[in-house]
């Protein structure tokens, strides 16, 4: 390919996701101003255009994104855990128990990035325009940093099988900050004559766009390939030379491109700002009605005779003389103020709740909206009730995830940061030889997953009781081998959201029942030789018995 026929791809794929632009801008005006500035960082910030926005969207928006992090990806406590795919727990120790440590490496190394700051950003965007985005790289410094990349900067399609693979994006940067990106001998005339202009070099702006995408000739080989065989291209351009700056590739594809729910076939995501945006107008609307009347209501309109004109003492307290004239026409006097702002104000609340509803404020505030004590039953139940209620994004979230996840775990490996591979840990050629770390198979553990799982450990206590009923009744113990007690513990133990360090390992469990049945073992050989003891006591006093008579 060559510079004009990635500028023409850019547009291509710019035109399509031209139909979307207008809602989102819509959206960023009327529920988050500042979201503005992030799509197009190029512009003078219009400080007025803020009055126009809602509050209570706007906090409904952050509330839900906050909901987010709590309940997908929270900081506090661990929220995934990578497995080999087809993962069995009896299957292969070495290589379960490597990805394990990988886990363990992986929470550790995104605690101290960038990366819980950033995915709130991407969250925003994701409630806001239904799509977010973000960019993981590793640093000079062997850590990994991770860059919010705002909706309306980029465009993006998608695989044959649904996955986001190709991302182009748009940004701009002055002569100074790309001399030094790139240095000066790789930038074009237009640039470099405004890097030796000195009132230029700092303030004059030019346009780049930067096209990742799949590399026909590229090789899966993971860390001895040129960047020009690599699975992805990386090719950046000036669009105002018409230029090639910077031409690199990529082992995986670098960018998180969650969708909070898909739009029919198209790549980019609607969330829930969209269905709320003729709402939120309406209150923006009934919220000016409503301050016009009150500061009607405040400071009436008053008919005058002409000679009152500037005679009228509005103050409190003040004293207006009037003429009998004025007195016998009941002047000065009141009028147009006869809005009913109790009605506006009922109005108003309907459509403030009918918002909230929207970003899900009702089920996220299920417990805190409840003026009266509640059992810890009931409480569990609501709280149940609302993490299932994200459970259609969630799981777009986990499908959106999985590819990044490979790209973090391969970028710690060529880090050096990870544990020596096992065999299975990478994908491999029909010849049998290494090709790149094979795509992990994600288990989230946050309150959502947990929420999901307790639906299965409620059938399972219901199966229990329901086989222990039996038993008594029957008289049969026997009935209970047909459940794993292991498993069915294992399960409740994971369900209910219990610390994890708290749980004991597979080879601490194996200990424990490797020593209760040498416990047991030692318990009956006792036995034995108690029976045996006691035997051989009575059959020596019925000989000695024998011997007397």
């Amino acid at each position: 390919m060559e510079v004009r026929d990635y500028i023409s791809l850019a547009d291509n794929l710019r035109t399509e996701r031209a139909a979307f632009e207008g809602g989102w801008d819509e959206m960023r005006r009327i529920i988050m101003p500042r979201a503005t500035g992030n799509a197009y960082p190029d512009r003078v910030p219009d400080h007025s255009g803020g009055l126009e926005h809602s509050d209570v969207a706007n906090n409904s928006l952050k509330k839900l994104a906050s909901a987010h992090l709590t309940y997908i990806t929270p900081l506090d406590r661990r929220w995934f855990t990578l497995r080999p795919v087809g993962f069995n727990k009896d299957g292969n120790q070495a290589l379960n128990d490597w990805y394990s440590k990988v886990t363990e490496v992986m929470e550790r190394e995104l605690a101290v990035s960038n990366f819980y700051s950033v995915i709130h950003e991407v969250y925003l965007d994701r409630c806001l325009t239904g799509t977010g985005c973000m960019f993981a790289e590793m640093n000079i410094n062997r850590q990994l940093i991770f860059r919010h990349i705002p909706t309306g900067t980029y465009a993006i399609a998608e695989s044959e099988s649904g996955d986001v693979d190709t991302l182009v994006r748009w940004f701009r940067l002055t002569a100074h900050q790309a001399a030094q990106k790139w240095k000066e001998e790789a930038l074009g005339p237009k640039v470099r004559r405004a890097l030796k202009d000195a009132r230029r070099r700092y303030t004059d702006s030019f346009e780049f766009v930067q096209c990742v995408l799949p590399n026909p000739q590229g090789k899966l080989l993971s860390d001895h390939v040129p960047p020009g065989k690599r699975a992805w291209k990386d090719v950046i351009i000036s669009l105002d030379d018409k230029k090639i700056v910077f031409e690199s590739g990529f082992f995986e594809f670098p960018f998180l491109v969650t969708r909070f729910l898909r739009w029919g076939d198209s790549p980019y995501g609607v969330g829930p700002a969209w269905f709320a945006r003729r709402t939120i107008r309406m209150a923006i609307d009934m919220e000016k009605i409503l301050y016009t009347l009150g500061q009607t209501k405040a400071y009436p309109r008053l008919f005058l005779l002409a000679e009152q004109y500037g005679e009228v003492d509005l103050r409190a307290g003040g004293r207006t003389v009037i003429s009998p004239e004025a007195a016998e026409l009941g002047l000065p006097r009141e009028w147009g103020t006869q809005g009913e702002y109790d009605i506006g104000l009922e109005y108003l609340r309907g459509l403030y709740a009918k918002i909230e509803e929207a970003f899900y404020v009702p089920m996220l505030e299920t417990v805190s909206r409840i003026d009266r004590q509640m059992t810890a039953t009931e409480v569990a139940a609501r709280e149940a009730e609302k993490v299932l209620g994200f459970t259609p994004s969630f799981t777009l979230f986990v499908s959106d995830f999985r590819m990044m996840c490979q790209r973090i775990m391969a970028l710690l490996y060529r880090a050096g940061k990870l544990p020596e591979p096992v065999q299975g840990v990478f994908e491999v050629n029909r010849r049998g030889a290494p090709t790149r770390l094979a795509v992990p198979q994600v288990q989230f553990m946050g309150k959502i997953a947990q929420a999901i799982a307790r639906t299965q450990t409620d059938g399972l206590m219901t199966a229990l009781e329901s086989i222990g009923t039996l038993s008594q009744m029957t008289g049969r113990p026997e009935l209970l081998d047909i459940v794993n007690l292991n498993k069915a513990g294992e399960l409740i133990y994971d369900s209910k959201g219990a610390p994890m360090e708290c749980k004991a390992t597979e080879d601490e469990v194996k200990e424990k029942e490797t020593e209760r049945k040498n416990q047991q073992e030692a318990a009956i050989q006792a036995a034995i030789a108690e029976q045996s003891s006691v035997a051989n006591r009575n059959n020596a006093q019925a000989q000695q018995a024998l011997q007397t008579t």
